[in-house]
């Protein structure tokens, strides 16, 4: 493109071009590299693409792996992928990111297929944390830095008993636990699948388990949420 061309114009034309065609323009130069690859380009190209996608399917058959988009009208379409999907753990999309867990849970994988790219986060050790053998993950973009974050959560499995929540980022490679102040109380716990992102929050449905004088147990089903922004947890109840 002409030097005469203003950037934001350069990306604007970027945008509307083939996943190919950018996967070329990424060995022009190094400002177009670091452009194409930033995340707020991503996010916005994958959006443009995929703005009628309602979900994500991926399932296993006869020792091969699947994953397909499912548009409003239940349209299927494949997903293309180098990934050896059948050993990969689905945890969440977000912002058309994907987040697997791969290796029994000793690492994460994010992939963006509409660049064709993919990343590996190593998985602290949870046995460093003692009593949580129960381990959850959690995955989002968060709209404010455009970062992937992803959340390693530790529980006892059959008690009530603390969180031992660590987060990461793609940027950082590092992991951080949060405070206790920013965790659910100690007796809630959540389910593993069915995470949703909504508006930079990462939701679950939860649960907690009440005793009776007589002893007899009543659960309650509670909304839990993790702010993408502030890192903070919160829980809303469900009526009955």
């Amino acid at each position: 493109m002409s030097d005469n061309i203003p950037f934001d114009i350069q990306m604007d034309i970027m945008n509307r071009l083939p996943v190919k065609s950018l996967l070329q323009f990424r060995v022009v130069s190094k400002q177009w590299k670091f452009s194409i690859d930033n995340f707020e380009f991503i996010r916005n190209y994958g959006v443009r693409e995929s703005n009628s996608c309602c979900f994500n399917l991926s399932y296993k058959h006869d020792n091969h792996g699947f994953m397909y988009s499912v548009d409003e009208n239940l349209a299927f379409r494949h997903m293309d992928s180098n990934l050896n999907i059948m050993s990969l753990t689905p945890v969440a999309s977000s912002e058309g990111v994907w987040c697997f867990a791969f290796g029994d849970n000793s690492m994460f994988l994010l992939w963006n297929p509409s660049i064709k790219k993919s990343v590996g986060i190593l998985v602290p050790n949870y046995t460093l944390q003692p009593d949580s053998p129960k381990m959850i993950f959690g995955f989002g973009i968060c709209p404010v830095t455009l970062e992937p974050t992803i959340l390693k959560i530790n529980y006892p499995l059959y008690t009530d008993g603390p969180w031992y929540v660590s987060v990461s980022t793609l940027s950082s490679r590092t992991w951080y636990n949060l405070d206790y102040d920013c965790l659910p109380r100690e007796s809630i716990r959540i389910k593993r699948a069915g995470q949703a992102v909504i508006d930079g929050k990462i939701f679950w449905i939860g649960s907690e388990r009440f005793y009776n004088d007589d002893g007899i147990s009543n659960k309650i089903y509670l909304i839990v949420s993790f702010d993408l922004v502030t890192h903070q947890f919160h829980v809303q109840d469900m009526p009955e």
